[in-house]
């Protein structure tokens, strides 16, 4: 239950300056009790994080237990709702809430069962990939795959494995070259995807 604690940092987003310094327009400054650096609450466990390229929303991706991995959009002063409002189960398969959605906890915008294990993630622009623009690429670690959100008016509506078996892919960039990278961290590899020409 730290997660909903706001005097405690366990399932926190945190807002800071490079300096350190607190924003004044941080959502619990005035709030008795709060930890003032809050920005979220009510996560389990952040992978990526990563700015949308068009709106500058804050997209995160996250591990819950056995099944219902999230992919969240970051917004000031809301309850994600972990462990009170989620998709996930306990390890040994029980329910760790009935709830899925409660009022005053944000859903999440995407979810994933069986869980993938998240990781880095980025958003393709630039035009390299034909089809691609503006779709959501994030790490699997149990699933051991690259995995492509589809993106349509902004809402994601469904997912596509890459790369099946490469291993645990830890980490995903769109570097300033316009390509995409990963790396996984147990078969050791670092990959560039080149689209073909059709």
């Amino acid at each position: 239950m730290n997660a909903q604690d706001k005097s405690h940092h366990s399932g926190k987003t945190m807002r800071l300056y490079d300096d350190g310094q607190i924003p004044s327009d941080n959502p619990f400054v005035d709030t008795p009790g709060a930890l003032p650096e809050i920005f979220t609450y009510g996560h389990r466990e952040h992978q990526g994080l990563v700015l949308h390229p068009d709106s500058g929303e804050i997209w995160s991706n996250e591990h819950e237990e056995k099944g219902g991995d999230e992919v969240n959009i970051l917004r000031p002063g809301l309850n994600y709702g972990w462990p009170k409002a989620t998709y996930s189960l306990e390890y040994n398969g029980t329910p760790i809430t009935p709830d899925t959605l409660l009022n005053g906890m944000e859903p999440p915008v995407h979810h994933w069962t069986p869980a993938i294990a998240p990781s880095g993630m980025d958003f393709i622009k630039g035009g390299r990939y034909r089809g691609w623009e503006g779709d959501l690429f994030s790490g699997s670690l149990i699933q051991r795959m690259l995995n492509r959100s589809v993106i349509e008016n902004g809402v994601i509506v469904g997912d596509e494995k890459l790369l099946e078996h490469i291993g645990r892919v830890r980490d995903v960039r769109v570097a300033p070259d316009g390509y995409l990278y990963l790396i996984t961290e147990d078969t050791g590899l670092m990959v560039r995807l080149i689209p073909s020409e059709y």
